[in-house]
């Protein structure tokens, strides 16, 4: 059966338990290749059973599978993706434990930020935060194929931080190795909490730790002083204690079998031991030996002895490569404990992993080299340095002694030499591994479709969806700009060879695609990004400190550089969104961060004007997915000037007539509901007439058939949508719908009309004809429909008098859609193909013809 655990209901969740393979039905949600490119925080490999496990910080945890055509013989296999919006929470994973004797049986510790719980409801909340709050307990016993958000975790107020800077370091839930129902967690508060039921029933007990680690004015919601970054339960002859470690303060051990008691816990107060740990390893073959990496001091080993509940540790590695000056966070210990590797975390190529095989007595630094299998990795020189590592680990199951590693961007296995001077030849595993945060997709008319993402870059995906792209977007001077915030093309196109729409849509498997020079594309493609990685890597708000604006005539292929970032080179300049002329390449408009000016171009980019008469967008940060610009498609060929809306958020939408030179207000009525969620979305080329444009403000969501002097409000949300798209009309009245009539009943979900006349509006939607769509197009909108609903993908043929659910919970294709929908794309290509961006799990993209058709024959009048 398929359940949920929600806050205030139990339910329990299936998950793909199978070896990794494709889907074979068109119409489930299917993962478009790119290839990896996500946080790998920790691979967890179960010393006695074949289970392993990858833990990431906005992509959930992924299952160890076989797969023998894959790099490496095996694949990742999402556990999460039943996850919704309103609980991507879950996608952050602190910590991973398992049950000592059983793989199977793990618990995950989710929850991404310190200061505030990450709409793990709805927000505005549905329930108070003390009832739902930021820290969950995920718990399976069949690897992954269902989970139980565990009730013990629910409503006990801690903060977790999954997705905070130091979400690498540290393990922050253990089970205890002789009695597992025994869960520890490191607190976010000073505290240590234990579940002496695994969560199942009874809030876990909160044990404070003693002074200093809550020393006065400690903030218990911010990652300070008083988190507990690792716990680890080290058997010491007949007992087994409990450590924990707290940044700048150190070592924390509990006393006896009766660790629950605060009064026994003691402060290890060696005065040499390392304060800033940031993991904590056992010995197994050595009873009471601990290893420990920190942030500063280097690596430690040592033994831990006492009575009575006070604990010493004797150091006999004391701060080994404290010379390095660099912080070190992941360490692999062989069983022996005397074979050990250790890596610095730092966020640039220079990392630097060392070896010892005397137990610590020496270390030496070892080479190593990283490849991979996915093309585009190949011309990103930080895509193979280990930027940021998070961890290391032996596999206890491979043949010949084995290394994982991971870090920013994937996870990585190499064959450990024989000798400290045998260097380490990663290779990446990326094969079902899909984690980045998409701030764009574009599936034009021809050729290929693109995307764009955050911390890696942009890629036109020229070898089909199921295969990895050959490369990234890169501006004419090879500079690698790794957050790609927007693409648009023109509607004119170029090129000789028609592509069959069948080789570039997810209804085909083949990755036999022609070569780039031979499809036909649009005649320009214009792409925004920021940041350059080692010119302003590590600062506050690093991307966008590097702009680009950059246009390409051949596809995507090459990229010409424009001077848009000279003209507005300053900190977080932020090039949010591109539009350009649909049949005129070389105008086009930029709206940018907060405080920029909108700027447009008439000649390719070579110069640059502010536009007038319209206020800047009223947002500033690093992801952003609101839609300010929109382009009206129907403009006849020969018009020499575009048609441009543009909306910032605030009561008004502007329009220009001059290709963006300038801006009149046209619509002043608009809610002004203070949020990040608002856009401006007009339909394709030849499916409505000159005017037609929508607009999303907040809550409600708007359409006008006369260039904006008049909207319909045609739907309300309970929370503000997130995004908006409008499409070619699938071939609805062309299929034959075979589902029965309570089916049909339960797809229509939203009738617009009686909607508003639930409100007490009255009905200004033009009547439907019965039978067939009013509209020319598809409507698709991510939002929340009602009190106890769910965020969600919802589509329309009709111009919003219908909608039907397309993601999530009790849909025709139930999907989460990964870390929030960031944002939603139509094939231009393939009418009723949609792809949905998303905040942690890439790419997602399903036909969605038949249950729209379904839909609209279910919502009839």
């Amino acid at each position: 059966g398929r359940s949920r655990w929600l806050c205030g209901c139990v339910v329990v969740v299936a998950a793909a338990a199978g070896a990794f393979e494709e889907p074979a039905q068109p119409e489930v949600w299917r993962q478009v290749a790119i290839g990896g490119g996500g946080y790998t925080l920790q691979v967890h490999a179960h010393p006695v059973t074949p289970h392993a496990y990858l833990r990431t910080d906005v992509g959930g945890v992924y299952r160890r599978a076989e797969a023998a055509a894959a790099p490496g013989g095996f694949a990742w296999v999402p556990l999460l993706d039943w996850a919704t919006a309103d609980n991507n929470s879950f996608y952050s994973v602190n910590g991973l434990a398992m049950d000592p004797e059983d793989g199977a049986t793990l618990f995950l510790l989710t929850g991404a930020y310190w200061a505030y719980p990450r709409r793990q409801v709805n927000p505005p909340a549905r329930f108070s935060d003390a009832f739902c709050s930021n820290c969950s307990v995920l718990v399976s016993t069949d690897a992954g194929a269902s989970w139980v958000h565990a009730p013990g975790s629910r409503g006990w107020g801690l903060r977790c931080g999954g997705n905070e800077p130091d979400r690498a370091v540290g393990d922050r839930i253990a089970t205890h190795p002789s009695a597992p129902s025994t869960i520890a967690v490191g607190g976010s508060d000073g505290a240590v909490w234990l579940s002496r039921d695994s969560f199942a029933t009874a809030l876990p007990t909160r044990v404070p730790l003693p002074s200093p680690a809550s020393p006065t004015g400690c903030d218990p919601t911010h990652n300070f002083t008083c988190v507990v970054r690792t716990v680890l339960w080290l058997p010491v002859g007949d007992v087994t204690v409990l450590l924990a470690a707290v940044p700048s303060l150190g070592l924390f051990c509990s006393g006896g079998p009766d660790y629950a008691d605060p009064t026994t816990w003691s402060f290890v107060a060696n005065s040499d031991a390392p304060t800033s740990i940031n993991r904590l390893v056992p010995t197994p073959a050595s009873p009471g030996r601990v290893w420990a990496t920190a942030a500063t001091g280097g690596v430690w080993s040592g033994v831990l002895s006492g009575a009575n509940g006070k604990w010493s540790v004797t150091w006999d590695v004391k701060g080994a490569l404290a010379s390095a000056a660099v912080p070190f966070s992941g360490i692999a210990l062989d069983p022996s404990g005397r074979t050990a590797f250790v890596i610095s975390k730092l966020t640039n190529s220079n990392q630097s992993i060392w070896r010892t095989d005397d137990g610590g007595a020496s270390f030496a630094q070892v080479g190593f080299n990283v490849t991979s299998a996915v093309p585009w990795w190949g011309v990103n020189d930080y895509m193979t340095a280990l930027n940021a590592a998070g961890s290391l680990a032996f596999d206890p199951h491979a043949a010949t002694p084995t290394l994982w590693a991971t870090d920013f961007f994937g996870v990585y296995v190499a064959e450990v030499g024989a000798t400290k001077e045998a260097e380490l030849e990663f290779t990446a595993v990326e094969t079902g591994h899909e984690e980045v945060v998409v701030n764009v997709v574009r599936a034009p008319a021809v050729g290929p479709a693109m995307s764009g993402a955050a911390d890696v870059g942009g890629w036109v995906h020229d070898r089909g969806l199921w295969a990895p792209p050959s490369k990234i977007m890169m501006a004419a001077d090879g500079a690698k700009h790794n957050c790609l915030f927007s693409i648009d093309a023109t509607v004119a196109t170029a090129s000789s060879t028609r592509v069959p729409n069948s080789r570039l849509t997810p209804l085909s498997h083949t990755t036999n695609v022609p070569p780039a020079s031979e499809m036909e594309h649009p005649a320009a493609i214009w792409v925004t990004a920021g940041d350059e990685y080692g010119v302003c890597r590590g600062t506050p708000e690093w991307c966008g400190l590097h702009s680009w604006v950059g246009v390409s005539h051949d596809g995507g292929q090459t990229f010409a550089n424009t001077a848009w970032d000279d003209v507005y080179r300053v900190d977080q300049a932020n090039p949010y969104r591109v539009a350009v002329h649909p049949f005129d390449g070389a105008k086009a408009v930029v709206a940018a961060r907060k405080g920029l000016p909108v700027t447009f171009t008439r000649d390719g980019g070579a110069t640059w004007g502010n536009s007038t008469g319209c206020q800047s967008v009223g947002v500033q940060g690093n992801f952003w997915y609101a839609q300010p610009l929109a382009t009206d498609k129907q403009l006849a060929p020969s018009a020499t000037e575009a048609t441009v809306y543009y909306y910032n958020g605030t009561t008004t939408l502007f329009v220009s007539s001059d290709s963006g030179g300038s801006f009149r207000p046209v619509h002043t009525e608009f809610p002004s509901w203070n949020t990040p969620y608002f856009g401006v979305a007009t339909p394709p080329r030849g499916a409505a007439a000159f005017g037609d444009v929508w607009v999303f403000a907040g809550w409600k969501l708007y359409h006008s058939l006369n260039g904006g002097a008049n909207f319909t409000s045609v739907w309300s949300f309970y929370h503000p949508s997130t995004t908006i798209a409008v499409g070619p009309l699938p071939p609805v009245t062309s299929r034959v719908s075979n589902r029965s009539s309570d089916e049909l009943a339960a797809l229509c979900v939203s009738d617009g009309a009686a909607r508003l006349r639930a409100e007490g509006q009255p009905s200004i939607l033009p009547p439907r004809r019965t039978g067939s769509p009013v509209g020319g197009y598809a409507v698709y909108v991510v939002g929340v429909r009602a009190y106890h609903d769910e965020t969600a993908l919802w589509g329309s043929v009709d111009q919003g008098h219908s909608w039907v659910k397309l993601s999530g919970a009790n849909a025709t294709a139930d999907q989460g859609l990964g870390d929030g929908p960031n944002v939603v794309e139509p094939s231009l290509q393939e009418p009723g193909v949609v792809f949905v961006g998303t905040g942690g799990r890439g790419i997602l993209a399903r036909n969605a013809t038949s249950v729209l058709a379904a839909a609209l024959l279910a919502c009839e009048d």
